[in-house]
């Protein structure tokens, strides 16, 4: 279930997507959900939202663009195929110690939407407050989509879980993004040396899974080069980074449920980080 929210973007969004809205009437309707919000900033939402092609204004009549919306719908019946042909019904949350199961996406948007499902539905599992360990050769997820990025790794730790990233890169984006943690359940370390030979291995693990995902080379190698090229980060990098990820390729992403494995990668990783005597099994 989305996460309610109270940005005016998505207040915005939620209220044109049944019919066709006045700008008065949405001003009014805002205003209900989120008191003393000025139409200066209505307005400015509108100008953003018009300038991506999510929304058209047309004499005050505010309403979704249906270009849009046909490709969202294209975008998530792709989504729900690919699940389906994975056999996909969050039946990962089952398996029995040394089993696993495998999906394959088209683009790393998708896979990026599948992985954060799949953390949050086995972040929900646990029963005791853990450690979420995090390997990125690259964390890029916090700088295209910071917000959502953000409300999973919130959902983490105000559940009483630490969240610990590992990163194998130090490029200037890689520590840029450890600035964006700010809470002091998270700690992040850029590693001295690759923790795999290979560019395109992320993984989470969380208690006895392990959730790896296998991004197509030439993404991770675009991925790669980007950040050997940035030296700063603005609307303009997010975009470049949006389009490398949003190019069509292979994906590959293996939740596998084997205790002895997710400890021996635990050890790897845990020796980086400062780990409170409550988290110490």
């Amino acid at each position: 279930m989305p996460a309610k929210t109270n940005n005016i973007e998505d207040l915005i969004i939620k209220a044109v997507a049944p019919k066709p809205q006045e700008t008065t009437q949405l001003i009014a309707e805002i205003n209900k959900i989120r008191p003393n919000t000025t139409k200066q900033a209505v307005y400015a939402c509108l100008r953003r939202l018009a300038k991506t092609n999510l929304i058209l204004v047309n004499r005050q009549i505010v309403s979704l663009n249906l270009k849009y919306v046909d490709e969202m719908i294209k975008f998530y019946s792709d989504i729900k195929h690919g699940y389906t042909q994975t056999n996909y019904e969050g039946n990962f949350i089952y398996l029995n110690n040394g089993e696993r199961i495998v999906y394959y996406f088209k683009n790393s948007l998708q896979t990026d939407i599948f992985w954060t499902h799949a953390i949050s539905i086995l972040v929900e599992s646990l029963k005791e407050k853990t450690i979420i360990y995090n390997f990125n050769p690259h964390n890029y997820f916090i700088l295209y989509n910071q917000e959502n990025e953000s409300k999973v790794i919130e959902k983490i730790v105000n559940n009483g879980h630490m969240f610990l990233i590992s990163a194998d890169n130090s490029d200037f984006l890689d520590k840029y993004a450890k600035q964006l943690y700010k809470d002091e359940k998270i700690q992040y370390h850029i590693l001295d040396k690759r923790l795999f030979p290979s560019n395109n291995h992320y993984f989470n693990i969380i208690g006895d899974y392990i959730v790896e995902t296998f991004f197509d080379k030439k993404t991770a190698d675009a991925i790669d080069k980007f950040y050997r090229d940035t030296e700063s980060f603005d609307s303009k990098k997010i975009e470049e980074l949006k389009n490398i990820i949003s190019k069509r390729g292979r994906d590959k992403i293996v939740i596998s449920k084997n205790k002895a494995r997710a400890n021996k990668l635990k050890k790897k990783l845990q020796k980086y980080f400062y780990i409170p005597k409550e988290y110490k099994a």
